[in-house]
């Protein structure tokens, strides 16, 4: 048997669970979130201080994060800062964790997206209007 094959026989005998699973979980989002943001933002590296990605990474928390799951939002938001930028200083991840706090706080600034909303979005795609 070669190296994939027994991988696959363990993941399907063995399940994560508790807080197991909950840091596969808040891993497997930051990396979907930050590869999403990645790909859809050129220049990355220029935004670094800037309020709308920071508005776009907590956006993006808000509406992946469900309840049950049990993960802390802000820690989320930060993994995924840490992940977009790596060398982050402990005085900008005291910044980021100050403004995200302050995005919170604001109402309607971080909101979340209706089922409908996205239901729409996904059969007819983000660029198309509601007539």
């Amino acid at each position: 048997m070669d190296e994939g094959a027994v991988l696959n026989i363990i993941e399907g005998a063995v399940s994560l669970s508790g807080r197991l699973a909950s840091k596969a979980l808040q891993q497997r989002l930051v990396e979907l979130v930050a590869d999403r943001i990645k790909s859809a933002v050129p220049e990355l590296a220029t935004y670094k201080h800037d309020l709308e990605l920071l508005k776009l990474v907590c956006n993006c928390v808000e509406n992946t994060v469900h309840k049950r799951s049990k993960l802390d939002k802000k820690t989320v938001a930060m993994a995924i800062l840490l992940s977009l930028f790596p060398l982050l200083s402990e005085a900008d991840q005291a910044l980021y964790e100050t403004n995200i706090d302050a995005l919170c706080s604001t109402k309607g600034v971080v909101k979340k997206v209706s089922f409908s909303k996205k239901l729409w979005r996904y059969w007819f795609g983000s660029s198309s209007k509601k007539g």
